[in-house]
Protein backbone atom coordinates (compact mmCIF):
# COMPACT_ATOMS: atom_id res chain seq x y z
CA UNK A 1 0.00 0.00 0.00
CA UNK A 2 2.76 2.46 0.97
CA UNK A 3 4.62 1.83 -2.30
CA UNK A 4 1.42 2.37 -4.26
CA UNK A 5 0.75 5.69 -2.48
CA UNK A 6 4.29 6.73 -3.26
CA UNK A 7 3.75 5.90 -6.92
CA UNK A 8 0.50 7.87 -7.06
CA UNK A 9 1.37 10.89 -4.91
CA UNK A 10 5.12 11.41 -4.55
CA UNK A 11 6.85 9.78 -7.54
CA UNK A 12 9.82 9.44 -5.15
CA UNK A 13 10.13 13.24 -5.07
CA UNK A 14 11.85 13.82 -1.70
CA UNK A 15 9.87 17.03 -1.13
CA UNK A 16 6.69 14.98 -0.73
CA UNK A 17 7.85 11.78 0.99
CA UNK A 18 6.10 11.67 4.36
CA UNK A 19 6.03 8.28 6.16
CA UNK A 20 3.58 9.45 8.85
CA UNK A 21 0.97 10.68 6.37
CA UNK A 22 1.51 7.64 4.14
CA UNK A 23 0.25 5.57 7.08
CA UNK A 24 -2.64 7.97 7.74
CA UNK A 25 -3.75 7.98 4.11
CA UNK A 26 -3.21 4.22 3.90
CA UNK A 27 -5.59 3.83 6.86
CA UNK A 28 -8.24 5.96 5.15
CA UNK A 29 -7.99 3.70 2.10
CA UNK A 30 -7.92 0.42 4.04
CA UNK A 31 -10.99 1.52 6.04
CA UNK A 32 -12.84 2.54 2.86
CA UNK A 33 -12.94 6.23 3.73
CA UNK A 34 -11.09 7.09 0.51
CA UNK A 35 -11.31 5.33 -2.85
CA UNK A 36 -8.70 5.60 -5.59
CA UNK A 37 -9.57 4.76 -9.19
CA UNK A 38 -6.85 4.50 -11.83
CA UNK A 39 -7.70 5.53 -15.39
CA UNK A 40 -5.65 5.32 -18.57
CA UNK A 41 -5.21 8.46 -20.65
CA UNK A 42 -6.42 7.79 -24.16
CA UNK A 43 -4.04 8.23 -27.06
CA UNK A 44 -6.49 10.79 -28.56
CA UNK A 45 -6.11 13.00 -25.48
CA UNK A 46 -2.32 12.95 -25.83
CA UNK A 47 -2.57 13.84 -29.52
CA UNK A 48 -4.94 16.74 -28.79
CA UNK A 49 -2.56 17.96 -26.11
CA UNK A 50 0.47 17.89 -28.42
CA UNK A 51 -1.38 20.17 -30.86
CA UNK A 52 -2.61 22.44 -28.09
CA UNK A 53 -1.54 26.03 -27.69
CA UNK A 54 -0.49 26.26 -24.03
CA UNK A 55 -1.40 29.95 -23.69
CA UNK A 56 -3.50 30.64 -20.64
CA UNK A 57 -1.97 27.79 -18.67
CA UNK A 58 0.06 29.19 -15.81
CA UNK A 59 2.88 27.76 -13.74
CA UNK A 60 4.96 24.62 -14.15
CA UNK A 61 3.74 21.28 -15.55
CA UNK A 62 2.06 22.93 -18.55
CA UNK A 63 1.84 19.71 -20.56
CA UNK A 64 0.21 17.80 -17.70
CA UNK A 65 -2.17 20.73 -17.15
CA UNK A 66 -3.08 20.60 -20.84
CA UNK A 67 -3.84 16.88 -20.50
CA UNK A 68 -5.90 17.66 -17.39
CA UNK A 69 -7.79 20.36 -19.29
CA UNK A 70 -8.76 17.86 -22.00
CA UNK A 71 -9.75 15.20 -19.47
CA UNK A 72 -11.92 17.69 -17.59
CA UNK A 73 -13.57 19.18 -20.67
CA UNK A 74 -14.25 15.69 -22.07
CA UNK A 75 -15.94 14.87 -18.74
CA UNK A 76 -18.16 17.99 -18.84
CA UNK A 77 -16.22 20.28 -16.48
CA UNK A 78 -15.23 23.90 -17.05
CA UNK A 79 -11.84 25.18 -15.95
CA UNK A 80 -12.20 27.66 -13.08
CA UNK A 81 -8.51 28.42 -12.50
CA UNK A 82 -4.88 27.33 -12.63
CA UNK A 83 -2.55 27.49 -9.60
CA UNK A 84 -5.27 28.58 -7.18
CA UNK A 85 -5.71 28.27 -3.45
CA UNK A 86 -8.14 25.52 -2.46
CA UNK A 87 -8.83 23.92 0.93
CA UNK A 88 -5.46 24.86 2.41
CA UNK A 89 -3.37 24.04 -0.64
CA UNK A 90 -2.54 25.33 -4.10
CA UNK A 91 -4.23 23.21 -6.74
CA UNK A 92 -2.73 22.98 -10.25
CA UNK A 93 -6.12 23.02 -12.02
CA UNK A 94 -9.51 23.71 -10.49
CA UNK A 95 -12.65 22.77 -12.42
CA UNK A 96 -16.39 22.77 -11.76
CA UNK A 97 -19.49 21.36 -13.36
CA UNK A 98 -22.94 22.94 -13.64
CA UNK A 99 -24.15 21.10 -10.51
CA UNK A 100 -21.42 22.52 -8.25
CA UNK A 101 -19.09 19.52 -8.20
CA UNK A 102 -15.43 20.55 -7.97
CA UNK A 103 -12.42 18.72 -9.33
CA UNK A 104 -9.05 19.66 -7.88
CA UNK A 105 -6.27 18.41 -10.16
CA UNK A 106 -2.65 17.91 -9.17
CA UNK A 107 -0.22 17.41 -12.03
CA UNK A 108 2.66 15.14 -11.05
CA UNK A 109 3.82 14.66 -7.47
CA UNK A 110 1.90 16.27 -4.62
CA UNK A 111 1.57 16.37 -0.86
CA UNK A 112 -0.20 13.29 0.53
CA UNK A 113 -2.44 15.27 2.86
CA UNK A 114 -4.08 17.01 -0.10
CA UNK A 115 -6.24 13.91 -0.49
CA UNK A 116 -7.81 14.45 2.92
CA UNK A 117 -7.72 18.27 2.80
CA UNK A 118 -9.44 18.55 -0.58
CA UNK A 119 -12.05 15.89 0.20
CA UNK A 120 -13.12 17.90 3.25
CA UNK A 121 -15.08 19.90 0.69
CA UNK A 122 -18.16 17.67 0.25
CA UNK A 123 -18.48 18.61 -3.43
CA UNK A 124 -14.82 17.91 -4.30
CA UNK A 125 -12.79 15.15 -5.85
CA UNK A 126 -9.01 15.04 -6.35
CA UNK A 127 -7.44 13.92 -9.61
CA UNK A 128 -3.72 13.30 -9.92
CA UNK A 129 -2.55 13.41 -13.53
CA UNK A 130 0.55 11.63 -14.82
CA UNK A 131 1.69 11.34 -18.45
CA UNK A 132 -0.08 8.08 -19.28
CA UNK A 133 -2.72 7.75 -16.54
CA UNK A 134 -4.58 9.60 -13.87
CA UNK A 135 -6.09 8.78 -10.51
CA UNK A 136 -9.48 9.82 -9.18
CA UNK A 137 -9.48 10.14 -5.40
CA UNK A 138 -12.95 10.27 -3.85
CA UNK A 139 -14.72 9.91 -0.55
CA UNK A 140 -15.55 6.32 0.31
CA UNK A 141 -18.50 4.88 2.22
CA UNK A 142 -16.78 5.32 5.61
CA UNK A 143 -15.53 8.86 5.02
CA UNK A 144 -17.65 10.54 7.68
CA UNK A 145 -16.77 8.19 10.55
CA UNK A 146 -13.05 7.90 9.77
CA UNK A 147 -12.63 11.61 9.04
CA UNK A 148 -14.43 12.54 12.27
CA UNK A 149 -12.14 10.25 14.27
CA UNK A 150 -9.09 11.63 12.43
CA UNK A 151 -10.03 15.27 13.17
CA UNK A 152 -10.76 14.42 16.80
CA UNK A 153 -7.34 12.82 17.18
CA UNK A 154 -5.64 15.81 15.53
CA UNK A 155 -7.44 18.17 17.90
CA UNK A 156 -6.46 16.11 20.96
CA UNK A 157 -2.82 16.08 19.81
CA UNK A 158 -2.91 19.83 19.28
CA UNK A 159 -4.40 20.42 22.73
CA UNK A 160 -1.70 18.27 24.36
CA UNK A 161 1.03 20.08 22.45
CA UNK A 162 -0.28 23.51 23.45
CA UNK A 163 -0.70 22.42 27.07
CA UNK A 164 2.86 21.08 27.13
CA UNK A 165 4.22 24.23 25.53
CA UNK A 166 2.54 26.54 28.05
CA UNK A 167 3.32 24.34 31.04
CA UNK A 168 7.02 25.07 30.52
CA UNK A 169 6.49 28.78 31.29
CA UNK A 170 6.52 29.79 34.96
CA UNK A 171 3.48 31.67 36.19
Amino acid sequence: MIERLGEIFTDTDPRYIDPWNERVLGSFIKLKAIIIEEKKIKKETKIKTEKLNLKGIKGPQKELKAIARHLLKDSGYRIAAYERGFMGGIVDVLAKDKNGKTIAVECGPCRLTKAIDYLENPEAELWIVKKDRYFKIKRGINWRNIHTAYRKRLLETLKKTVKRAFSTFPE
